[in-house]
């Protein structure tokens, strides 16, 4: 008995210990709260223990015995997880649980979980609350269009000269607000500044730009100035990244950005990553191309012709000129086709597009 109840023992610490690298691992990798996350982090604790519980009472035939052995194990586990936790802060000197506060005695919110910290952290429900004129705003101001639904012409009556909108323009509102929503997320994880996401903040704590201001001990037109040209990498943020933060309830401001930033990317919606691409998405390439090419008329007689820019352009995506050129490769997918194979589509496309 004693050797089992030992194994149970050891069985809680590994376990204690695992969890604690697992829970870190799921939390980067799946956003924490849904429901996949969810399932994982209680879930597992099931993995140990239903073992343990079949095996004791099978054992001494004795269901008592079996809750005793599930939930010492359990609270061994638990132990050593918290053991992991305070190993990490007091002699690596990482916080691994930053929401708590510990390691920073002077934080206002130092060894509690805080609602407005639960409130920082979860970004999503932030931006769900900034007023869809900020978005708009936002949009325009990083040079983007505002989207709009194509489908809005289900939504107007149209009486001879006269335009009057249906009953159902909510619906096309409500469709509306989610695009410029979407849009608004995707630029502010693709081009948004420290002193951007600190003017969402501020605005979801209905600060003002004087109480700003005068809480830095500055005028509300260098505070503006900060909030317009404030960088993640500025020196600004680590001068006043704690006193930010007390006002606006979020520790050290330069801390919560850091944590959004990198929570921002989780939460994008697949319709922004796969479908609404930016100007930024747009690369510029070189290549180069001859400019003279000679050609063989119908007598046979050789002769050169130069190309202007613009048909050099146009040459790039014009099929003759792609298959009788030298210089590249010509690809189907991803095989090179050999002078036999290229002439054979030539062949098909006279057939095809040419007329006799």
């Amino acid at each position: 008995m004693k050797i089992r109840w030992f194994i149970y023992l050891v069985i809680g610490i590994v376990f204690g210990v695992f969890d604690f690298y697992f829970h870190s691992f799921i939390s980067n990798v799946l956003i924490q709260g849904e429901t996949f996350w969810t399932v994982l982090t209680y879930g597992v604790w099931l993995v140990p223990i239903v073992p343990i519980a079949l095996y004791e009472v099978r054992i001494s035939k004795s269901s008592v015995r079996s809750a005793l052995a599930s939930s010492s194990t359990w609270l061994v586990s638990i132990i050593f997880y918290y053991l992991c936790n305070a190993i990490q802060l007091g002699i690596i000197g990482r916080s691994t649980r930053p929401e708590l506060h510990i390691s920073n005695h002077k934080d206002p919110f130092a060894g509690f979980m805080t609602p407005d910290r639960k409130e920082s952290d979860d970004i999503s429900e932030l931006l769900i609350t900034l007023p869809i004129e900020y978005k708009k705003q936002f949009i325009v101001e990083k040079k983007e269009n505002i989207p709009c639904p194509d489908d809005n012409e289900p939504y107007i009556n149209k009486h001879g000269n006269q335009v009057t909108l249906r009953s159902d323009i909510k619906r096309f509102q409500s469709k509306l607000e989610y695009m410029v929503h979407d849009k608004f997320i995707f630029l502010l994880a693709l081009h948004g500044t420290a002193g951007d996401f600190l003017k969402i903040l501020r605005l979801h704590k209905n600060k003002g730009i004087t109480e700003m201001a005068k809480h830095l001990n500055t005028d509300s037109k260098t505070y503006k100035s900060l909030e317009e040209n404030l960088k993640s990498n500025s020196a600004l943020l680590k001068e006043y990244g704690e006193k930010l933060g007390e006002l606006l309830g979020v520790g050290n401001f330069e801390d919560w950005l850091e944590l959004v930033a990198s929570t921002l990317i989780k939460i994008l919606p697949v319709s922004t990553i796969v479908g609404a691409h930016t100007k930024s998405d747009l690369e510029i390439i070189e290549i180069s191309v001859p400019s003279v090419y000679q050609k063989t008329d119908e007598n046979g007689i050789g002769y050169y012709i130069t190309y202007t820019e613009e048909e050099l352009k146009r040459n790039l995506f014009n099929l003759d000129n792609i298959l009788n050129q030298e210089v590249h490769d010509v690809l189907y997918k991803d095989k090179v086709l050999s002078k036999s194979e290229i002439e054979k589509v030539k062949t098909m496309l006279k057939l095809l597009l040419e007329d006799d």
